[in-house]
């Protein structure tokens, strides 16, 4: 399992985009991800095929992104872990397919933090929602 200390954490609400930037340092520095959702895909219709394209994104610093692709995400005190599909882990370039967040950012709101990453990472069709543990605003 890869392990990254995140020292620095921003999180953009900008309707209908939300986004939450994770990185090692607040300088370019060390790795970084972006997980990003535009809110509007949560409008396809009953019926349609809208692919797993159309859902959240995840983006690391070295500008690789990949659509969907998280199979789990867990959340809890001082860490974030989330396991990628093979396919994005690849895209993305990491050693495994789990990534293990260390969460050292200062003055961090983990409620906010959990709020924001489920609108992120339920964005899009259910049936390519992730399976998320420990996501509840009393953290």
């Amino acid at each position: 399992m890869n392990t990254i200390v995140i020292r620095d954490v921003e999180i953009e609400d900008s309707p209908p985009v939300v986004f939450v930037g994770m990185s090692e340092g607040d300088d370019d520095a060390g790795a970084d991800f972006i997980f990003m959702a535009d809110l509007r895909h949560n409008d396809f219709r009953d019926g349609s095929n809208w692919p797993e394209g159309e859902s959240y994104c995840v983006t690391n610093s070295g500008g690789l992104t990949s659509y969907g692709g998280i199979l789990e995400a867990e959340l809890g005190s001082g860490f974030l872990r989330v396991k990628f599909s093979d396919y994005t882990a690849e895209v993305l370039v990491l050693a495994g397919s789990e990534v293990s967040f260390q969460i050292a950012a200062e003055g961090l709101d983990l409620a906010h933090l959990a709020t924001s990453l489920r609108r992120i990472l339920t964005c899009g069709r259910p049936e390519y929602f992730p399976r998320l543990v420990g996501f509840t605003d009393g953290l």
